[in-house]
């Protein structure tokens, strides 16, 4: 595993997991998860395994 760089997010082979702390974010849960749709984000319903780096 590595840190993201410039580029990355033109690359078909890599694949993304990201969390959002909604918690502590200023938009309502609504419009994260719908913005997150809209770029093609996916949502899991837990954490999978990563593997060991």
């Amino acid at each position: 595993m590595r840190a993201p760089q410039r580029g990355d997010n033109l690359r078909s082979d890599l694949e993304w997991i990201v969390a959002l702390d909604l918690s502590k974010a200023r938009i309502p849960r609504a419009v994260a998860v719908a913005t997150f749709a809209r770029e093609g984000g996916k949502t899991l319903a837990s954490v999978p395994k990563m593997p060991a780096s």
